[in-house]
């Protein structure tokens, strides 16, 4: 849901000037933060696994999730341009959560 929002809030403004995307955004890096550490306890990846493979294991999760539930465009079509586009960035948000403790 939180990918949904961060669609659904780009380039929006609160009634007093505070950006919707920013915090959807952040709501989604918190939420990533969180599904790491699920994956970890799930054992799909380890602490010691590496970035790139942990985007790409990821990546699979979300696509056997939309699988299952092709409703959430939205969220799919975030998550394309995140994990996809330049994966790059991904593997460093990645590797920016998994050093926060």
């Amino acid at each position: 849901m939180a990918m949904a929002d961060v669609v659904k809030n780009a380039d929006k403004k609160t009634l007093f000037g505070r950006d919707k995307g920013q915090i959807a955004y952040a709501k989604f890096l918190e939420a990533l933060k969180a599904t790491l550490h699920s994956m970890v306890l799930d054992g799909v990846i380890s602490e010691s696994t590496p970035s790139d493979i942990v985007v790409n294991n990821l990546d699979y999760k979300l696509r056997d999730f939309a699988s299952a539930y092709p409703n959430w465009m939205d969220a799919y079509s975030f998550a394309a341009k995140f994990l996809d586009g330049d994966c790059r960035d991904a593997i460093a948000t990645v590797e920016r959560l998994r050093s926060m403790p």
